[in-house]
C-alpha cells in the first residue's frame, strides 16, 4: 500500500525515524545513529557500492513485486468520467481497462492498448499516453488525451 493514502501527514525522516526505533527496540541497540554519506569509508567499498546499485535498480524494485492491480476513478470536467483498472504483474501492466463517458472512444482504446506491456509507474504510463499524442490532433480527442495523461499519472508511484 502506498503509506501516504493512510498517514498523509507522513515525512520521509518520520519514517526513518519509526524504522530506528523499532530496530533499536528488536535489537536492543543504542547509541548514535551513523550517518553515512558518499564520501565516507564505508560507502567507498565495493560490497557497499554493489548493493547500492542493486538496490537503485528499477528492475529489484519492482521486477520482484507481487502481482497487484490498480483501480482508480475520477470525473474531470468538461472531459469525462474515468474509472482505470490496471494489473501489474513484475512490475509491468499486462492488461489495462478503463471505462469511460468520454466522447472520444478511439482515445480511451487507444491508452488500453499503449498501456499494456509498459512499465508501472509514472515514467512508463507517462510515454505511453504521451506517445499517442500525434495521432489525436484535433482540439476534443486531444484535450481528453492530455486530460487522463494528467490525471493518471498524478495518481500512480514512481
Amino acid at each position: 500500500m502506498n503509506l501516504r493514502e493512510a498517514f498523509p501527514s507522513l515525512t520521509h525522516q518520520d519514517l526513518c525515524d519509526a524504522l530506528t526505533e523499532e530496530f533499536r527496540d528488536r535489537e536492543g541497540a543504542s547509541g548514535p545513529v551513523e550517518e553515512i554519506s558518499e564520501q565516507s569509508e564505508l560507502a567507498q567499498a565495493k560490497a557497499f557500492q554493489d548493493l547500492m546499485a542493486e538496490l537503485g535498480d528499477k528492475s529489484w524494485r519492482f521486477g520482484k513485486t507481487p502481482e497487484f492491480s490498480h483501480q482508480f476513478e475520477t470525473r474531470i470536467d468538461g472531459v469525462g468520467v474515468f474509472d482505470v483498472h490496471l494489473k501489474v504483474v513484475h512490475g509491468v501492466i499486462e492488461d489495462a481497462t478503463i471505462f469511460s463517458d468520454a466522447l472520444f472512444p478511439d482515445v480511451i482504446s487507444a491508452a488500453m492498448t499503449s498501456l499494456c506491456g509498459v512499465e508501472y509507474g509514472r515514467d512508463g504510463i507517462g510515454a505511453a499516453l504521451k506517445g499517442l499524442g500525434p495521432q489525436f490532433t484535433e482540439e476534443g480527442p486531444k484535450k481528453t488525451l492530455e486530460a487522463m495523461t494528467d490525471w493518471m499519472i498524478s495518481n500512480v508511484g514512481d
